[in-house]
């Protein structure tokens, strides 16, 4: 269960069969023209981000994190996603459940 948003729930992380389930979020990134590349490599196995992909549109870059709850979560993009040189902005997209 987690708290309501609309019609909407942001998944608070619970026990199932003894492990915990994580919240997760997607991150579109706008990078500094010409350092794609660069944040991308940066990103890959960086803790927290469980892939990362370049695209086109608006962004550059589509990571997809976890983490153990939503402070956890947003440590990883304001700690570690934020502090890659190159990142201009990021904007944190919540998985959310839909019933």
């Amino acid at each position: 269960m987690g708290w309501a948003m609309g019609r909407l729930q942001v998944p608070v992380p619970k026990k199932e069969g003894g492990a915990i389930v994580s919240t997760k979020a997607y991150i579109l990134i706008d990078v500094m023209v010409g350092r794609t590349k660069e944040v991308l490599k940066a990103l890959v196995g960086m803790g927290g981000v469980q892939s990362v992909d370049a695209v086109t549109g608006p962004h550059d870059l589509i990571a997809m994190v976890e983490g153990e709850d939503l402070k956890s979560l947003g440590e990883v993009v304001l700690s570690q996603i934020r502090g890659v040189k190159g990142v201009i902005r990021t904007l944190t997209c919540m998985v959310i459940e839909v019933d």
